[in-house]
């Protein structure tokens, strides 16, 4: 198993930040666990679909999820119309690389809740997705995408709803990403 880049420290700008504490961590662990038991002891009740809602709620949200790992030609032709702006209603969304449902499938189907350590590597490892323009984000996503280097987590950071969208940072990097694509 990987080891979760959500323990590492990230210096920016002179700036030492921990993506996720040991209690943090802990804590969201300890949710998985029961969404699991809760699983395993009556999946007609706790269906799959009701546990992976559950999963995705409590993992979604922070900053570190939903991992903006590429983009697609069609969603960034789609920014260049925008003006390098993020509009609301525009069609462009995020697509799970891995769709959630199989992650989901996965941390339940053993008969006990994997350990700490790999539940946060399985999970991260599928929580990376790709920015779609519209109608590109179906059931499995399949479109080809331009890679974007954000191991440190900067761009495109997730909120409750949606993400972070900062005209000087995240429609600077696309406006060169377009350049180095298009023009």
């Amino acid at each position: 198993m990987p080891i979760c880049p959500l323990t590492k420290s990230f210096t920016n700008s002179n700036i030492t930040m921990t993506i996720i504490n040991q209690a943090q961590k802990e804590a969201l662990y300890q949710k998985y666990s029961a969404i699991h038991h809760a699983y395993k002891s009556d999946p007609l009740f706790f269906t799959l679909t009701q546990s992976n809602t559950e999963l995705t709620t409590v993992m979604g949200g922070r900053a570190w999820s939903w991992h903006v790992v590429g983009i697609t030609k069609a969603a960034l032709l789609r920014y260049q119309e925008l003006d390098f702006k993020h509009v609301a209603r525009s069609g462009i969304t995020r697509a799970h690389i891995v769709p959630r449902f199989f992650t989901t499938e996965k941390l339940l189907s053993k008969p006990t809740p994997y350990s700490l350590d790999d539940f946060f590597s399985i999970w991260f490892e599928a929580d990376k997705t790709v920015i779609c323009g519209p109608g590109e984000n179906k059931k499995e996503f399949s479109a080809e995408y331009l890679e974007i280097h954000n191991n440190d987590l900067r761009l495109f950071n997730s909120r409750t709803i949606g993400w972070r969208f900062r005209v000087d940072v995240e429609g600077a990097f696309l406006r060169s990403l377009y350049q180095q694509h298009f023009e």
